[in-house]
């Protein structure tokens, strides 16, 4: 859809920011991701990425901005991108910790609930199973009993 408005760099801007903007507000509204933790950093990259569009518009030929601004803009595009680089370096690091160490995430948790990932797991494997809640599920240890 981008493809039809190559000749005008305003046009495909608009565009992309819109598509942004709707792919955002749907991340915050419906929340997609079981875990809490994943949707909030997906919003706070949405934003990070609403922002560097939001800053390249200063690079339109409309805009007539002079070589120092558009410089100035750059150095801070630059400078998010190496704090979202830096950021994802950091839940990398974490990750690798949490394998190493063979701490589970739900360790690392304080909370004591278990990771979303075990409660979407046992939904999937005991799908065929009516009446069990998730909780209901997630207390059982061997799987769900049978009703006799």
């Amino acid at each position: 859809m981008l493809g039809l408005f190559q000749t005008s760099g305003m046009a495909q801007l608009v565009l992309v920011i819109l598509a942004e903007t709707v792919v955002l507000l749907l991340i915050i509204l419906v929340f997609p991701y079981a875990d809490k933790t994943v949707n909030i950093i997906h919003i706070f990259f949405g934003f990070v990425r609403l922002l560097i569009l939001i800053l390249n518009i200063p690079y339109l030929p409309e805009v007539k901005a002079t070589t120092q601004i558009k410089q100035y803009v750059g150095y801070v595009q630059l400078a998010i991108h190496c704090l979202a680089f830096f950021l994802f370096f950091v839940l990398q690091v974490k990750n690798v910790v949490v394998i190493l160490t063979g701490l589970g995430e739900d360790e690392l948790d304080e909370s004591g609930r278990p990771p979303a990932r075990m409660v979407i797991w046992r939904k999937r494997m005991y799908g065929h199973v009516y009446g069990h809640s998730a909780a209901t599920l997630m207390s059982t240890s061997s799987g769900p009993q049978s009703s006799s």
